[in-house]
């Protein structure tokens, strides 16, 4: 365990399940961040997410440049270093410390002058369009942010209501359960299920019983 790696997961402005997932892969590094080879069943079990929930992040992860891959442990597993988030490209390779710099000369010409060559032309390159990211990762961090931490139950039952329902009815309910303040998948669960039955744009009222259930009134 590496207690100068794990403080500078804990300073990173991170959404709360990704670094709650880092911080476990660094409770694995050495102190120069290297050599964290846990399993996924193994991060799982000390986060409470589940296996795909983490496989998923520590993807989430690596894209973002906090987990780099750095081969096989001795187990097989895969062996992370850890990243910091800056990802470099074309410039320097940190991971093996090496600095690409291109040699510059100045040509002579035979008379002795010095060869000036064109000033090259201003290629713009535009941007790549980073991919959209899956609906159930935007689900869990409309969740997460709106609602409470996903819990290996709760992203169970996302992950439910997913193949029930569409996306924009989920976000809405979340709005709709962070508007009237209740701030419980119950609450969400049950305006899903009377859209379902009556039609999205049915009037509802939800209303809590005396032992925490939610009911649903027209």
């Amino acid at each position: 365990m590496s207690v100068k790696i794990m403080g500078l997961v804990w300073d990173l402005d991170l959404p709360q399940n990704e670094k709650f997932v880092l911080l476990a892969y660094a409770d694995h590094a050495d102190h120069n961040g290297d050599n964290m080879f846990p399993g996924v069943a193994l991060i799982a079990k000390k986060t409470g997410y589940s296996e795909r929930s983490i496989q998923r992040t520590t993807r989430t992860l690596e894209d973002k440049g906090y987990l780099v891959a750095n081969g096989k442990g001795p187990q097989g597993t895969n062996k992370w270093k850890y990243g910091g988030g800056d990802i470099l490209s074309g410039v320097t390779n940190e991971a093996e410390g090496v600095t690409f710099e291109t040699e510059k000369t100045t040509p002579v010409s035979p008379g002795g002058d010095i060869a000036v060559s064109p000033e090259p032309s201003l290629t713009i390159k535009e941007p790549s369009l980073e991919p959209p990211a899956p609906d159930n990762d935007n689900l869990i961090l409309a969740y997460e942010q709106n609602i409470g931490m996903v819990t290996p139950m709760i992203s169970d039952r996302l992950k439910d209501a997913e193949d029930d329902y569409p996306l924009s009815w989920i976000l809405e309910a979340i709005e709709i359960a962070v508007s009237a303040n209740v701030r419980k998948w119950s609450y969400i669960n049950g305006i899903l299920k009377r859209w379902k039955v009556e039609g999205k744009d049915s009037n509802i009222k939800i209303t809590e019983d005396h032992t925490g259930g939610f009911g649903i009134k027209v």
